[in-house]
């Protein structure tokens, strides 16, 4: 070892050594334990008194079967065998009062309002890779901030169900298989959205089998069938038909009283006379201000949900109002999704952006979409187009978004938030990377080609990583 590894390796030491002290002066318990476990995982609720606890929190979960005699001591109830810190499992090495630990695999984690969720392997919490059955766990939950002053604490004990409930857990574990919302279905759609961990947005037809492993999918008419469309329904995956609310896909005559002759929603501010184009995709803005685009929107909705048999609306182009300030297009839009909730009460509705108007139609909707969150990318002049990460500015732009702006909103109202990424499936780094920053701000992630025409990465997990609740430079 050369003497700046070993100088580096010290003051790590001592950091933790600090950080172990810190936590034996811990306050009472302030957060509240609940384990389950569901088929071959344990799964471990942890419940904070406000929802933004965890945002600038290190989780560590330290966890200790009751019937094994080494771990680390250092800790209020210890010793502990197991540690989960940023989705990584350790188990400790080494003398008991030594924070020693060696990595032996992943959990993964997803946070509802205040609550987090940590699943880990049951396979992962014995040297033998089976814990015994009526064994008692000892589970301590602290948070720490980044310089490892402790924020809260908890802990409780949970033993492990005896062996023929095991069995049927692992059964059903196995008849579901990776279909995990099948359960769900007896649940509302608005329910079953609420408690989605997972989601994809996917305009292609067919890969019901991959789409079902979904908890939520934002699925394109005409390009997927109605029979697949139910299919996934039955199968309880929530899910929502693509709505363009502030652009059409073609002119359309519609009362012939606007600009050129066409709809009268249509905008002329580019050149009088003729519509506004969005040249990016070669489609219309339409003006929500006017009663008869409204009009024609929930008509379309009525037939989305009743006709294909969606549980729900996935409404885009929701914030062209801001192209058009002075007019009553903002207004509409608001209007739209009232009348939106009122014509359809037990629809899902979530949007894509839109975050101006966030605060005032919070309580009509289930969800909001955050586009390009990480990585985006852009047409070349030759028409191919190239994939990126976004720059520091974007990063920091959407991190305060998050947490100054939406996060105040979600302590009133449970919505989700989705962020949607774009790259290529050979680009696995940069999709990890992307994961774990959603995780991190409390987003569920999709990552998919602009064409969104693909399903890849369905395993994809993201991790915790306390850089991202930082300004990047």
């Amino acid at each position: 070892m050369s003497n700046n590894k070993f100088i580096s390796s010290l003051y790590l030491l001592c950091g933790i050594t600090v950080a172990a002290a810190a936590v034996n002066v811990a306050p009472a318990s302030t957060l509240k334990i609940d384990v389950v476990q569901r088929g071959a995982d344990l799964v471990v609720t942890t419940t904070a008194a406000h929802r933004s606890t965890f945002h600038a929190a290190r989780v560590q979960i330290l966890i200790h079967l009751s019937k094994h005699r080494s771990g680390y001591s250092g800790a209020p109830g210890g010793p502990f065998g197991i540690l989960v810190e940023d989705n990584i499992v350790y188990r400790h090495r080494g003398p008991a009062a030594a924070w020693g630990w060696s990595k032996i695999g992943i959990a993964g984690s997803m946070r509802h309002g205040n609550s987090l969720q940590t699943k880990i392997h049951a396979s992962l919490l014995a040297k033998s890779g089976t814990p015994r059955l009526n064994e008692q766990l000892r589970i301590l939950v602290r948070l720490l901030t980044s310089k490892w002053k402790l924020i809260a604490t908890g802990h409780t004990t949970y033993t492990l169900p005896p062996k023929d409930h095991a069995a049927k857990s692992s059964s059903l574990a196995s008849a579901i298989g990776h279909i995990s919302s099948y359960p769900k279905r007896l649940l509302s759609p608005r329910k079953r959205m609420a408690s989605a961990e997972s989601y994809y947005c996917y305009y292609g037809n067919g890969d019901v089998r991959r789409l079902a492993k979904y908890d939520a999918v934002i699925l394109h008419v005409p390009e997927m069938s109605t029979a697949n469309i139910r299919r996934l329904d039955k199968l309880g995956v929530v899910t929502l038909g693509y709505l363009a609310v502030g652009e059409t896909s073609r002119l359309m005559h519609g009362n012939g009283t606007g600009p050129g002759g066409y709809a009268s929603w249509y905008f002329d501010h580019q050149k009088p006379g003729e519509p506004d184009e969005n040249k990016n995709w070669h489609s219309y803005y339409a003006n929500c201000g006017d009663p008869a685009w409204r009009a024609r929107c929930l008509r379309s909705a009525a037939k989305l949900l009743n006709k294909d048999g969606f549980s729900g609306l996935f409404l885009d182009c929701v914030n062209n109002y801001e192209l058009y300030p002075h007019t009553r297009d903002r207004a509409g839009t608001i209007k739209l999704i009232s009348e939106l909730r009122a014509h359809f009460p037990h629809a899902v509705i979530v949007l894509n952006q839109g975050f101006k108007i966030l605060p005032k139609v919070a309580p009509w909707i289930d969800g909001v979409m955050l586009e390009s969150f990480t990585l985006s990318w852009e047409a070349r002049k030759d028409g191919v187009k190239s994939y990126a990460i976004q720059k520091p500015s974007a990063l920091n732009w959407s991190s305060a978004l998050v947490r100054n702006r939406i996060d105040p909103i979600l302590r009133r109202y449970p919505l989700k938030l989705l962020a949607l990424d774009y790259a290529l499936p050979t680009q696995t780094r940069r999709i990890q990377m992307a994961a774990n920053r959603a995780a991190t701000l409390g987003c569920l992630e999709a990552v998919a080609p602009i064409e969104l025409n693909e399903v890849y990465n369905e395993s994809l997990q993201g991790h915790r990583e306390s850089k991202w609740l930082h300004p990047i430079k």
